[in-house]
Parts: structure tokens; C-alpha cells; sequence
């Protein structure tokens, strides 16, 4: 969906929220002034809507060394986890560890993640770890 605002437009944070309204994945904007050029140019910005939310971390999961090193996800629904993916993108190697520790001594940790929606099947879509706690 493309939405056009006209050329003296200041309306920006306006056209962001309506984005986030649609569900869109963000908006692309020009900077003021600048030419309008097709293609790679510094003068386009790229807004992302992104969402924060606490999720519940069930497990970790590390394959192939450091190829894939996550935690894996899952989002109250009542007195229900329901798994909804995993995020490795913001964790170090000592928050893995500390992490893991953690749940081998039962302790609840939530991670506060950013992403960009759910997938029809209720996955999270592109998740990144921001911060973390044990409960």
C-alpha cells in the first residue's frame, strides 16, 4: 500500500501512527528538501513500526555453534503459554548463560522484545531481545 502526502506535509508522526493502525511495516519518507532520486539515496528514510512487548522465555536454543543461538518465546494467553518463536538478535553470550541458569533453577524470566507483528500462524516476525529480568 502506498500512501502520497503532499509536499509540504509536517504530518509525519500523524502518517507513522496511521501506519501502525493499518498494520503496514512502516513508512518511507524523504528528507525535506532533498531531490527526489530513485534508488539508493541518503535522503530516503525507512520508519519501521515496531512493537515491545514482555514475553515469557521457555528454553534456549543453541545449534552449530554460534550459528544459531537463541530463546525461545511464549505469550500468556490466561493461565496458557502459547510458544510464538524465538529471538536471538540482542542476547551476548553471558545474558545466554545467565538465562540458562536461571531456568535450570526454575526461575521465571521475561524478555522484553521488539518485533514486527505475528505471522498468520502466530510467530513472531523479526523479534529482537531489548532487556531482560528474572521474575
Amino acid at each position: 500500500m502506498t500512501v502520497r502526502c503532499p509536499a509540504s506535509s509536517s504530518k509525519g508522526a500523524e502518517v507513522y501512527r496511521a501506519a501502525r493502525e493499518l498494520g503496514l511495516e512502516g513508512i518511507v519518507s524523504k528528507r525535506r528538501g532533498s531531490p527526489y532520486v530513485s534508488g539508493l539515496f541518503d535522503g530516503w528514510r525507512k520508519t519501521r513500526c515496531t512493537t515491545l512487548e514482555h514475553f515469557a522465555v521457555t528454553g534456549i536454543e543453541i545449534a552449530g555453534g554460534r550459528e544459531r543461538r537463541s530463546v525461545n518465546l511464549a505469550r500468556l494467553a490466561g493461565e496458557e503459554l502459547i510458544p510464538c518463536g524465538a529471538a536471538g538478535s540482542g542476547l551476548t553470550d553471558y545474558d545466554l548463560r545467565e538465562i540458562r541458569a536461571a531456568l535450570a533453577e526454575r526461575v521465571p524470566v521475561i524478555a522484553e522484545i521488539e518485533h514486527r507483528g505475528f505471522t498468520p500462524d502466530g510467530q513472531l516476525r523479526h523479534p529482537v531481545v531489548r532487556s531482560w529480568t528474572k521474575v
